[in-house]
């Protein structure tokens, strides 16, 4: 079968396909930089930026103000409409009208002109691509967010967050714990992929470069709808502030919402005019996941609170609410994913890919649908970007380096405490009911506390520095799980804590593999939570043997450092010969500390320095340091118990990942962290008991309810076998647990 591409202003492009596997591509053309503007925008100061454009359809939906949209700092605003139409705040430059007239006579040039009945959103992403666009926003009308460029992290050269590379479906609903609140659209999603099962072991965190597709998940206020009287999903909505980023081979809906299209993946603004909303949407989101196998295209994902407007009252779906398409079947669509592979270049193979999955979807459309005119409205889709210079993609790489596990449940822990039939309730309460006992009447009241938790605020993280351990898991997650609503465990082995956690069936809770490099670096703990930008004012982080007294952290403030006064002063270049810090002399102790130093101060003093961030953070900790301890003055001691304010963890990240480059261990790497983010008056001594020697064979004679905060260390598992430690927990320390709860 021969096609024969034949443009204005282009010599040929040819293109012969055989049978529907192999082709040949032949290019050879010339393309000018054609820019055609209508008379709303030919005034446009040139100060003003090309490259940022939102386009909105007003054709098939009511669109009479776009003020959310036109008040956004350096983006302009295409609204598509049959003709001119009254609507508010769509003014000249920064704001025009695409009618169908303008399109029909001014861009004719375009093949998708050609095949259009009338107005569409493609004219609008046509228009916009021509003018120079480098980042399209594909929304609603009615779209609201506060501020685009923050909210998909547009000026972020690089995000951290999770990174889903499962080989099934990666489905928004489950992932944010909302099944049971958009059970119809979650079971939509799952039909959308080869399997409804999701890997919540297949998720990492790690820091990610380029996101080129970024999906919203709130929709706009027309997609929102009213959900039961009841309402009891509200509570349990998870916020983030990190996008969750889906590689190839899962399958990840292009259909949730509002997105961002950096120009490498303008050739999946394609959607076919004249079907459904949701059919189109099942089309790009088929053709994109089967030419991710070429470039790996990651998609991100970002999360739900960033677009829902404050003190909306509506619940809102995270896929388009409309009727008919793929919803009126129950059967998935995985059999419509081309398994053939195309070359970057291999234009002739995204075509022949993108018709097979359109015939594939033939059940899925109205039985009026024109298939035919389908096919040549995506043939014609290609050969403009083709035109454009936007059909080549580029081969992203795999998340490498650093890359951390994580059994990813936080979405779902609080829901799994909201009953005592619940077998996660069960298993939480049993170790803590064998060493003491709860009464019946007791469990309702422990259980309201878990269902809502006093601290949402702050994220608690416990590290677990050794295997033999995890059998405290018990005693730990229920003491801390009646107060915190937020807990992260930071442990050695992931496969390890893994099979335990399973045997013990508390496979609800969430963990990383923080500290598989040994405790002696386990401020990276701290780090990579961050990373996961949970909706908390800041970041506790525990040892498994730090007994809290939580009901004494209620009153500290959240926006300023938690240390313990365990501190130690030395000179950073001085030779210590005899020196009680046992961990000064070794590898990870001064000589580490002196290369960080040495980094940061050539990193500051720097003219050309590629990380302008780094930079800047250098030459601030350094002032920190040495206006706060002298020059070349360090702090080390014990850090078993430490808060950090979630303002200054794009800053503790820099810091962590610049210490652990040097291998410094945490004891130093702390404290002079402490010192080298803050001011002195922005730090709090924690109060609380650091026991030495034989004290800590009786920890339990040091408790103070108030105003102590902790005991450190405090083991479990010892301690519980003595009597008088038994007695401690099950008759004063438990008890004082829940009286603090209910009061």
């Amino acid at each position: 079968m021969f096609h024969i591409f034949l443009l204005p202003e282009m010599k040929a492009l040819i293109y012969i396909t055989t049978g529907m596997v192999a082709n040949l591509v032949i290019l050879f053309y010339y393309m000018p930089d054609i820019r055609v503007k209508p008379k709303e925008v030919e005034a446009v100061s040139t100060s003003i930026s090309n490259d940022w454009w939102i386009i909105v359809d007003a054709v098939n939906g009511q669109c009479t103000d776009v003020s959310a949209l036109t008040k956004q700092v350096n983006w302009r605003t295409v609204v598509v409409v049959d003709k001119y139409q009254p609507v508010l705040d769509c003014k000249s430059p920064m704001c025009l009208q695409l009618t169908w007239d303008y399109v029909r006579t001014e861009m004719s040039h375009f093949s998708t002109t050609g095949l259009l009945d009338g107005p569409s959103k493609l004219s609008g992403f046509l228009y916009a691509i021509q003018n120079g666009a480098t980042i399209l926003f594909d929304a609603d009308c009615d779209t609201r967010l506060d501020n685009i460029t923050d909210s998909f992290h547009l000026l972020n050269d690089q995000q951290s967050g999770l990174w889903y590379n499962g080989t099934n479906s990666f489905n928004p609903f489950r992932h944010w714990g909302l099944e049971d609140v958009f059970s119809l659209e979650s079971k939509q999603s799952n039909n959308l992929s080869t399997s409804s099962h999701q890997d919540i072991h297949d998720f990492i965190v790690t820091d990610v470069k380029s996101l080129p597709i970024r999906q919203g998940v709130i929709v706009s206020e027309k997609t929102c709808f009213q959900r039961s009287k009841s309402n009891t999903g509200h509570k349990h909505l998870f916020s983030q502030k990190t996008p969750i980023v889906s590689g190839f081979p899962s399958f990840a809906p292009l259909s949730t919402g509002p997105a961002i299209f950096l120009k490498e993946a303008f050739l999946f603004l394609f959607i076919p005019p004249s079907v459904s909303s949701e059919s189109g949407q099942l089309f790009r989101s088929l053709w994109m996941h089967a030419l991710r196998s070429i470039c790996n295209l990651p998609i991100a994902y970002y999360p739900e609170p960033l677009l829902q407007q404050s003190g909306s009252q509506f619940q809102c779906a995270i896929l388009n609410d409309n009727n008919g398409g793929a919803s009126a079947t129950n059967d998935p669509v995985s059999e419509c994913m081309p398994m053939q592979t195309c070359s970057t270049a291999d234009v002739a193979c995204y075509f022949m890919i993108a018709q097979q999955i359109l015939h594939c979807m033939i059940p899925f459309f109205a039985s009026f649908t024109n298939i035919n005119k389908l096919v040549a409205y995506t043939e014609a889709w290609v050969r403009d970007m083709v035109f454009l210079r936007c059909h080549r993609t580029h081969v992203y790489n795999v998340p490498s380096g650093i890359l951390n596990k994580i059994h990813y449940q936080i979405p779902h822990q609080v829901k799994k405490f909201t009953n005592l039939s619940q077998k996660e309730t069960e298993n939480v309460f049993r170790s803590v009911n064998s060493l003491c006992g709860i009464k019946q009447d007791q469990k309702p009241k422990l259980v309201r506390a878990m269902s809502s938790p006093q601290v949402t605020d702050v994220a608690l993280i416990v590290v677990m520095n050794y295997k033999q351990v995890f059998q405290s898991l018990g005693f730990t997650e229920f003491v801390h799980r009646l107060y915190f609503k937020y807990i992260i465990y930071c442990v050695p082995s992931f496969s390890g804590f893994e099979s335990y956690t399973e045997k013990e069936d508390m496979t609800h809770i969430t963990y990383i593999d923080g500290v598989a490099d040994g405790w002696e670096f386990f401020y990276r703990c701290t780090e990579i939570v961050m990373k996961l930008r949970m909706p908390v004012q800041g970041y506790l982080q525990i040892g498994d043997d730090v007994l809290l007294s939580p009901w004494n952290l209620a009153s500290l403030p959240r926006n300023v450092m938690w240390v313990n006064n365990q501190r130690g002063k030395v000179h950073l270049h001085k030779i210590q010969t005899s020196f009680a810090w046992e961990h000064w002399n070794k590898e990870y102790g001064q000589r580490a500390i002196v290369n960080v130093f040495h980094e940061m101060k050539a990193v500051a003093n720097s003219s050309s320095v590629k990380k302008p961030r780094v930079a800047d953070f250098s030459r601030a900790f350094l002032k920190n340091v040495a206006e706060n301890l002298g020059a070349d003055y360090v702090l080390y001691g014990n850090t078993d118990i430490f808060y950090v304010p979630d303002r200054l963890s794009r800053e503790f990240i820099v810091a962590a990942e610049l210490f652990f480059r040097h291998r410094c261990m945490t004891e130093i790497a702390l404290p002079v962290i402490h010192v080298g983010l803050t001011k002195p008056d922005q730090i709090v001594y924690i109060p609380g008991v650091v026991l030495w020697g034989s004290n800590r064979s009786v920890s339990w004679r040091y408790f103070r309810n108030d105003p102590s905060a902790f005991i450190h260390p405090f083991k479990w598992l010892s301690l519980s076998k003595k009597k008088e430690g038994r007695s401690f927990l099950c008759n004063k320390y438990l008890h004082l647990l829940e009286a603090k709860i209910i009061h």
